[in-house]
């Protein structure tokens, strides 16, 4: 049986988040500067309504083919069943939870997300704008093999200061399939 741990507020040590339990984030996380969380295979996190996981130091997801690592609303109980205890009472739909937020200070080299799957996020209010699930902000994570779908705004949102590495993703059924490059000019060289 899965074990449930909650997390919320401010993440001040090392951790792992081990296979086989389900993470519930029911408030606001933020990983410190400096800190390191790693996402083993197969974890399931399922955020609450509004909540974001904010990233000052690094989040490394270590998943696989065979066990990708699930990012999803509390209300799916498609993966690691009815989380929030009210059976058939609630379905996920996309802008459940808000985002992924890769901030300026985080460590690009060690904020990985590998075969995941990212969906149901992306809330929109005017506080929160319509960036979408991932919000980067003067950071470069890599993003690979990952499926990041059914979530209101964009897949991926880059300052333009940003440089990160997405390869071999799929992008689909979001309100923007694809990478918004934001606040800035883009211009080519001469």
């Amino acid at each position: 049986i899965n074990t449930i741990i909650y997390k919320s507020g401010t993440i001040n040590y090392d951790e792992t988040w081990v296979t086989g339990n389900i993470y519930v984030v029911n408030g606001d996380l933020t990983i410190s500067s400096g800190i390191r969380v790693t996402v083993q295979k197969g974890v399931i996190i399922k955020v609450d309504s509004n909540k974001r996981i904010i990233v000052n130091g690094s989040i490394k997801f270590n998943g696989t083919t065979a066990q990708p690592i699930y990012v999803t609303s509390l209300k799916d109980d498609t993966v690691g069943g009815d989380t929030n205890g009210d059976g058939s009472a609630s379905a996920p739909a996309s802008g459940d939870w808000a985002h992924i937020q890769y901030n300026n200070e985080s460590v690009d080299s060690e904020n990985i997300i590998d075969n995941a799957i990212i969906r149901f996020g992306g809330f929109y209010d005017a506080y929160y704008d319509s960036y979408g699930v991932i919000r980067i902000y003067s950071a470069s994570p890599t993003i690979k093999n990952s499926l990041i779908t059914q979530n209101s705004g964009y897949a991926i949102s880059a300052s333009i200061d940003s440089f990160p590495i997405v390869q071999n993703n799929t992008l689909t059924l979001n309100g923007g399939n694809g990478i918004e490059i934001r606040e800035g000019t883009l211009s080519t060289p001469s």
